[in-house]
């Protein structure tokens, strides 16, 4: 019994060891490095998707990629990496998340971190929608992780944010 779970074991981390890497990040303004597994591609003109939208600052947003094709009619993964325009505190902010609908608050590991991750699930018609926001203490300047996808990809959007988070 034992061999075979270690057999399983090394037989998984041959296979996420030989994922091929979609981008690497080297960011010399906000110091840090990020290497992205799998699909991911960079696609800066998807910015474009976000304009006219309430509450999205389109100049904060520093990197952007997709997990999908963008010409068809599925629903992709984007992937942003936005400025947080300052440094951020250690405050645990699940407070934020009482009494918001749709919202809750969970942590992940950041390096010795535990910081907060914001999940957001929302309803446009009969498409339902994630967001996962994951705010990252960098010095001088925080970042901001963001993943949106459709909910029932919502293990998926799950690992790539902690595989981004473990790779940062």
């Amino acid at each position: 019994m034992k061999k075979s779970v270690v057999s399983f074991i090394c037989f998984v981390l041959s296979v996420l060891s030989t994922q091929p890497l979609a981008a690497e990040i080297k960011d010399e303004k906000f110091g840090f490095e990020l290497k992205l597994p799998g699909e991911l591609k960079e696609y800066p003109e998807g910015v474009k998707l976000y304009e006219g939208l309430e509450g999205v600052d389109l100049d904060k947003i520093l990197y952007f990629f997709i997990l999908g094709d963008p010409e068809d009619d599925q629903i992709d993964i984007h992937f942003m990496i936005e400025a947080m325009g300052g440094l951020i505190g250690r405050e645990d902010l699940s407070k934020y998340a009482e009494g918001v609908e749709g919202m809750t608050i969970f942590k992940e590991k950041w390096r010795s971190f535990e910081i907060d991750v914001f999940r957001i699930h929302e309803k446009f018609g009969d498409i339902e929608t994630l967001t996962f926001n994951a705010q990252v203490p960098l010095k001088p300047e925080a970042i901001q992780l963001k993943l949106i996808g459709e909910k029932s990809r919502e293990d998926e959007l799950r690992s790539i944010l902690r595989n981004a988070l473990n790779n940062l």
